[in-house]
């Protein structure tokens, strides 16, 4: 709605914790994210939403041991997106989240 959308972060236990990755397709939205914990506390910092679009030929990349993996080439990326290493040579793309400790909020409009 209004270019958005939410989601309480208890119904997603995994995402209590660093480390913890849900990857879904939310209604409405073009593609699958990737909706990745990545540092304690609230606030803005606290939750990155990644499209799971590997940028090298558009495999699914999927959450693995403390990092994403795209399963194609093994291209890899942080839990916030940036590239790591393999033929993918980009990051994944990034859309805004605003998190108040306990409700998701995601644009659906990418990051510039």
């Amino acid at each position: 709605m209004n270019g958005q959308f939410s989601f309480p972060v208890a119904d997603f236990p995994q995402l209590a914790t660093v480390g913890g990755v849900v990857l879904g397709r939310p209604t409405g939205f073009p593609s699958k994210l990737l909706i990745t914990r990545v540092q304690p506390g609230t606030g803005p910092d606290a939750i990155a939403a990644l499209s799971s679009v590997c940028p090298h030929l558009g495999c699914t990349v999927l959450p693995g041991s403390g990092a994403l993996q795209c399963p194609c080439h093994d291209s890899r990326y942080t839990l916030t997106g940036a590239f790591v290493t393999g033929p993918a040579a980009v990051g994944l793309l990034r859309y805004t989240v605003a998190f108040d400790g306990t409700t998701v909020t995601v644009s659906t409009t990418p990051r510039s």
